[in-house]
């Protein structure tokens, strides 16, 4: 290689430095970074196990008082606020004839007994008498039972029931009988059941019947 072909590859090589040392200043400047890559986290919870408690308020608990509370709703009675008001039947009849029964008395007609006495002794009249037995006449049989209104009190004064008898005194004829014992001469016949001409054959000391 001659001289001329050395100095010419020397100034080639000049200018390719230079060239180069150029573009290297005109390029920003380049840092060097560390590239750290990110940790890996793990697929599976690995930390120990810790009991699950249930406090008040949170949604288990308040699914729960949800459920009681629609349950006791269902539970509930129903209750008719407006009750179907049923029409009252009543039955007058019914009333007085079960009143009337409670006020009747059974009386078995015995000897001397007339409807004037009864009718007395049990606060009525004649006529009620007959009229609830059926009579046409005032004749009664003994043994014959007859129904009778009467109240409360009639039946709590039973002592005149009784049989009450009178004794004959010297002076005394029927009729002065009759008016010192309240009672009609008629009546006081009948109870002893003698007629006019045997009354006036009374002696002092016979019996005769007066209630």
């Amino acid at each position: 290689m001659s001289r001329k072909d050395t100095i010419i590859i020397a100034v080639l090589v000049n200018a390719g430095l230079l060239i180069i040392l150029f573009a290297s200043a005109l390029k920003p400047p380049v840092h060097d970074t560390c590239y750290q890559p990110e940790p890996l986290k793990p697929i599976v919870d690995v930390s120990p196990k810790k009991e699950a408690v249930i406090q008040k308020g949170d949604a288990v608990d308040h699914a729960l008082e949800q459920f009681a509370k629609q349950r006791s709703h269902i539970e509930q009675p129903v209750v008719i606020q407006s009750p179907i008001a049923l029409e009252e039947i009543k039955l007058p009849q019914a009333s007085i004839l079960e009143n009337n029964m409670e006020k009747l008395a059974e009386v078995a007609i015995k000897k001397g007994d007339m409807l004037e006495k009864i009718a007395r002794q049990y606060h009525t009249t004649v006529n009620e008498i007959m009229r609830l037995n059926g009579l046409q006449t005032s004749h009664l049989r003994i043994g014959q039972v007859l129904k009778i209104p009467s109240n409360d009190t009639a039946f709590t004064t039973s002592p005149a029931l009784e049989t009450v008898y009178y004794i004959v005194k010297e002076g005394d004829n029927p009729s002065t009988i009759a008016k010192k014992n309240n009672i009609k001469l008629e009546n006081l016949l009948k109870l002893n059941e003698m007629s006019e001409e045997k009354a006036r054959k009374l002696r002092p000391g016979d019996k005769l019947r007066i209630r």
